[in-house]
């Protein structure tokens, strides 16, 4: 009867030490699961601004820039670019020998854009990857000539909206953009397309 009562005396302290043994395993996993959701990907949050500044040589653009704002939460490290849209309108008037304007060049166009970003380590270096999602909806060149009254006549058009799509991804270093800016710049034409992300540690 006692070895009966034993027998049954050990197997309850057995099934105890694996229940125990159960929930501090699954206590500790949890732990450990909870810690990895916490670790914050970023120490800090960051506030700044994206610049997208388009140069042209031929006709000249000139302050042709818009600056969108940014924000990347450091815990999860989701990065929010707003939207914008980047206006440009420029001209070359072309003189004759007798002084006297012979002809025109205009350039005009808008793109709408909507970038997405994504932030990355290689090397140890934090890297911000930008989509710009350019979307062209206008970008002609037209030629004008003046006829025998002064009057400037178009004499021919060219639309670049359907085979001008400057989309490509940007490669951003972050350390760059804290301590001062960090540039990407792409040669584009007669000219070029440069990008510039500055941040600063949110309030």
């Amino acid at each position: 009867m006692k070895t009966k009562i034993y027998f049954n005396q050990l197997a309850n302290l057995l099934i105890i030490l694996i229940l125990s043994s159960c929930m501090i395993l699954a206590s500790c996993q949890e732990k450990e699961e909870t810690n990895m959701l916490l670790d914050p990907v970023l120490e800090n949050d960051y506030d700044g601004t994206l610049v997208v500044e388009f140069t042209n040589i031929f006709p000249p653009f000139s302050e042709t820039s818009l600056g969108m704002e940014v924000a990347i939460a450091g815990d999860i490290g989701m990065i929010n670019i707003n939207e914008g849209t980047l206006y440009y309108d420029a001209d070359t008037i072309f003189i004759n020998n007798h002084g006297e304007e012979d002809s025109k060049l205009k350039r005009c166009g808008f793109w709408i854009m909507n970038p997405a970003g994504e932030l990355r380590t290689a090397g140890g270096i934090n890297y911000i990857d930008v989509e710009p999602n350019i979307q062209v909806d206008l970008d002609i060149q037209v030629v004008y000539a003046k006829d025998e009254y002064g009057t400037w006549i178009e004499v021919s058009r060219i639309d670049f909206s359907d085979n001008y799509i400057p989309n490509y991804v940007l490669t951003f270093v972050l350390e760059d953009a804290i301590s001062e800016s960090s540039v990407v710049e792409i040669a584009d034409g007669m000219g070029s397309i440069t990008w510039t992300l500055s941040l600063i540690e949110a309030p």
